[in-house]
């Protein structure tokens, strides 16, 4: 990043949402003996790992920040960090992977320590799903900001192709985007991926 940002003349660095795989059972993530090597004072491997992560983001933000300030930084997370039932602070979600269980990924903390100046949360899920509802994840990222802008990451490659019907629904994507404008919070929105509009679904 560093690199970067003294060759280029850049408005920001942005990354997606993969830091440790997604789990995989056919795939296990060998790093136990780097864990048992280099460990401090983390419980276990799973917060081991969210701490390294944790310190590559604050170390891209200082970066950014001593050598060109008015670059912006952004990541775009899995869109629940967790679900309630795995913390009180968490969405009112039962998502199948999370960003802080699951892919060690501590959104909601990058936020509230300021290590970021963006977030764009995958919000990949329809007004219609009760698992995981747009609306209701949509909400929790509002409250959960902490002053830092705040973009939603649409499904667009969704549209009229998901095991979810809601997604077929022709009026989905506007409904989000009117739902979208009732926060004063959330700045804009982002949209997976420029193929599916100009598939023109």
């Amino acid at each position: 990043v560093a690199d970067l940002l003294k060759r280029y003349d850049l408005d920001g660095i942005h990354f997606d949402d993969y830091f440790y795989p997604f789990p995989n059972p056919n795939y296990k993530l060998k790093d136990q003996a780097t864990y048992r090597k280099y460990r401090t004072t983390e419980k276990d491997l799973s917060d081991w790992r969210r701490g390294n992560v944790n310190k590559m983001i604050f170390g891209i933000y200082e970066t950014i920040l001593q050598i060109n300030p008015k670059v912006k930084f952004g990541v775009s997370p899995a869109g629940v960090w967790r679900n309630i039932y795995d913390s009180p602070l968490g969405s009112q979600t039962r998502g199948g992977y999370t960003s802080y269980d699951h892919l060690n990924a501590d959104s909601r903390t990058w936020l509230s320590e300021g290590w970021v100046d963006y977030l764009v949360p995958q919000i990949y899920f329809s007004t219609k799903l009760e698992t995981v509802n747009y609306r209701t994840l949509t909400r929790w990222w509002d409250k959960n900001h902490f002053d830092r802008h705040l973009y939603i990451g649409h499904a667009a490659f969704k549209i009229y192709f998901d095991s979810d019907k809601g997604w077929y629904n022709k009026s989905e994507l506007p409904e989000q985007l009117r739902y979208n404008r009732t926060f004063k919070n959330i700045k804009g929105s982002a949209f997976f991926r420029a193929e599916s509009f100009m598939r023109n679904r």
